[in-house]
């Protein structure tokens, strides 16, 4: 069997940066089928973030707000007063800090411990960044971010503003394994003060996370072909699409159509919820809760799916500072207001820290390779649930038109990757 593409590959990256108001003529001025619970926050997260983010009015979406939670937990566990009530409202963090780090921590094993086998990978890391030209940084905020899984800090000069943007580029180049270069610029430190008041950048946190799987039942390439994929306009439009027929895991309610697209190793899973009604995709999220999700999955049984998916390529990248300011955790972004007083030893010549900017970088790709022993395992899982003398009508699950799908973590129910397709023409451009 020849194989040379990389069958499913996703990479992640989310960028903080941290801009310290010093105010330098002012006083400081502080301010089993069970879904474990720190997945149950982590994917309601996910699914508030899908919402906010069909605002946006894309066709097409890929994001990890695993990573996105993972990213500002490193600021949370610093935040007090309005503030953190108000980044727990939104991010869906527990009210402590010990809870947050042992539900990360957690994670992070099952992704180090699950030893997925040849066909998969996945690697999540975390790191932080600081200038201390002006801030002087809390030893307890330093613990704690060392206890979230970012290591040491990295200790910098952001007005070396080329110096800096290249080692952290690099960092992220090498944890992406290549997938994503550039993810800062010189211009990203820009100086912010003014007369009276020094505002410069102290702090930028990065997590990236890293998945390649190989499908469990794959796609053949030759029946890979142009086919028609209905927009939530009705326009057709020609893209490829592979097609299998397969056993899968499948059910239905009266908005979606179920399909769990196992990995290798079956550790990890695509969940797929295709629309029934050709809906928009931005309107999509609004009928899905984590209580959705988890019921279709509940409900899905083994049967012969004859299944048509788009093969796809698709980034996704920028400032997403709206989503979480949107959902009710603006006091983070407010120059005057943030309280993230536990990061640092308030003094004359830094007194406040707030959020500046979260950058959001993902790239995935989507496409047919598998192995013939998994595509064997399939079937022996379809002969055990089928009745051999008057085999099922094989399910419909075409995905030609708008669709919503997460890849999850099988053990801990984790959302790691959402996203919906709802014009994949797009992605060839």
């Amino acid at each position: 069997m020849k194989k040379k593409s990389i069958k499913a590959t996703l990479k992640v990256l989310l960028l903080t940066i941290f801009y310290l108001p010093f105010l330098a003529s002012m006083p400081s001025n502080s301010g089993s089928g069970i879904v474990p619970e720190s997945s149950m926050r982590i994917n309601a997260f996910t699914i508030a973030f899908l919402k906010q983010e069909a605002a946006s009015g894309a066709q097409n979406l890929v994001a990890s707000p695993v990573s996105a939670y993972s990213d500002l937990a490193l600021s949370y566990v610093a935040s007090r007063g309005d503030t953190r009530r108000a980044l727990a409202r939104a991010m869906h963090f527990p009210e402590d800090n010990e809870t947050l780090e042992h539900d990360l921590n957690g994670l992070r094993r099952v992704f180090a411990g699950s030893e997925p086998g040849p066909g998969v990978d996945i690697q999540s890391a975390e790191s932080v960044w600081l200038d201390g030209t002006y801030a002087q940084f809390s030893r307890q905020y330093l613990r704690e971010i060392d206890r979230l899984g970012a290591g040491s800090a990295h200790v910098v000069s952001f007005g070396e503003k080329e110096k800096t943007s290249n080692e952290i580029n690099a960092w992220v180049f090498q944890k992406t394994h290549g997938r994503i270069a550039g993810s800062v610029e010189p211009g990203d430190f820009q100086s912010r003060s003014q007369p009276g008041v020094i505002d410069e950048p102290g702090l930028v946190s990065v997590n990236a996370i890293y998945f390649r799987g190989e499908w469990k039942s794959r796609f053949v390439s030759r029946d890979t072909a142009k086919r028609t994929f209905y927009t939530s306009g009705g326009t057709g439009v020609e893209v490829p699409m592979m097609h299998q027929s397969s056993p899968f895991l499948y059910s239905e309610n009266e908005n979606f159509k179920f399909l769990e697209m196992p990995y290798e190793g079956s550790l990890y899973s695509m969940l797929v919820l295709l629309s029934k009604e050709h809906s928009d995709p931005q309107a999509m999220p609004a009928a899905v809760t984590p209580d959705v999700v988890v019921n279709l999955k509940k409900s899905a049984f083994p049967r012969l799916v004859d299944v048509l998916f788009p093969r796809f390529v698709i980034h996704g990248n920028g400032n997403v500072k709206s989503i979480p300011s949107n959902m009710g955790a603006d006091l983070a972004f407010d120059r005057n207001k943030a309280d993230f007083q536990g990061m640092i030893v308030p003094r004359l010549e830094a007194s406040r820290v707030y959020l500046s900017s979260v950058r959001h970088d993902v790239w995935m790709e989507v496409g047919e390779e598998g192995t013939e022993a998994s595509a064997v395992t399939a079937s022996v899982h379809y002969t055990v649930g089928c009745s051999a003398e008057e085999p099922p009508m094989p399910a419909e699950f075409h995905a030609d038109h708008p669709f919503l799908y997460f890849i999850v973590n099988d053990s801990s129910r984790s959302i790691l990757f959402a996203g919906w397709i709802g014009n994949p023409a797009e992605l060839e451009k």
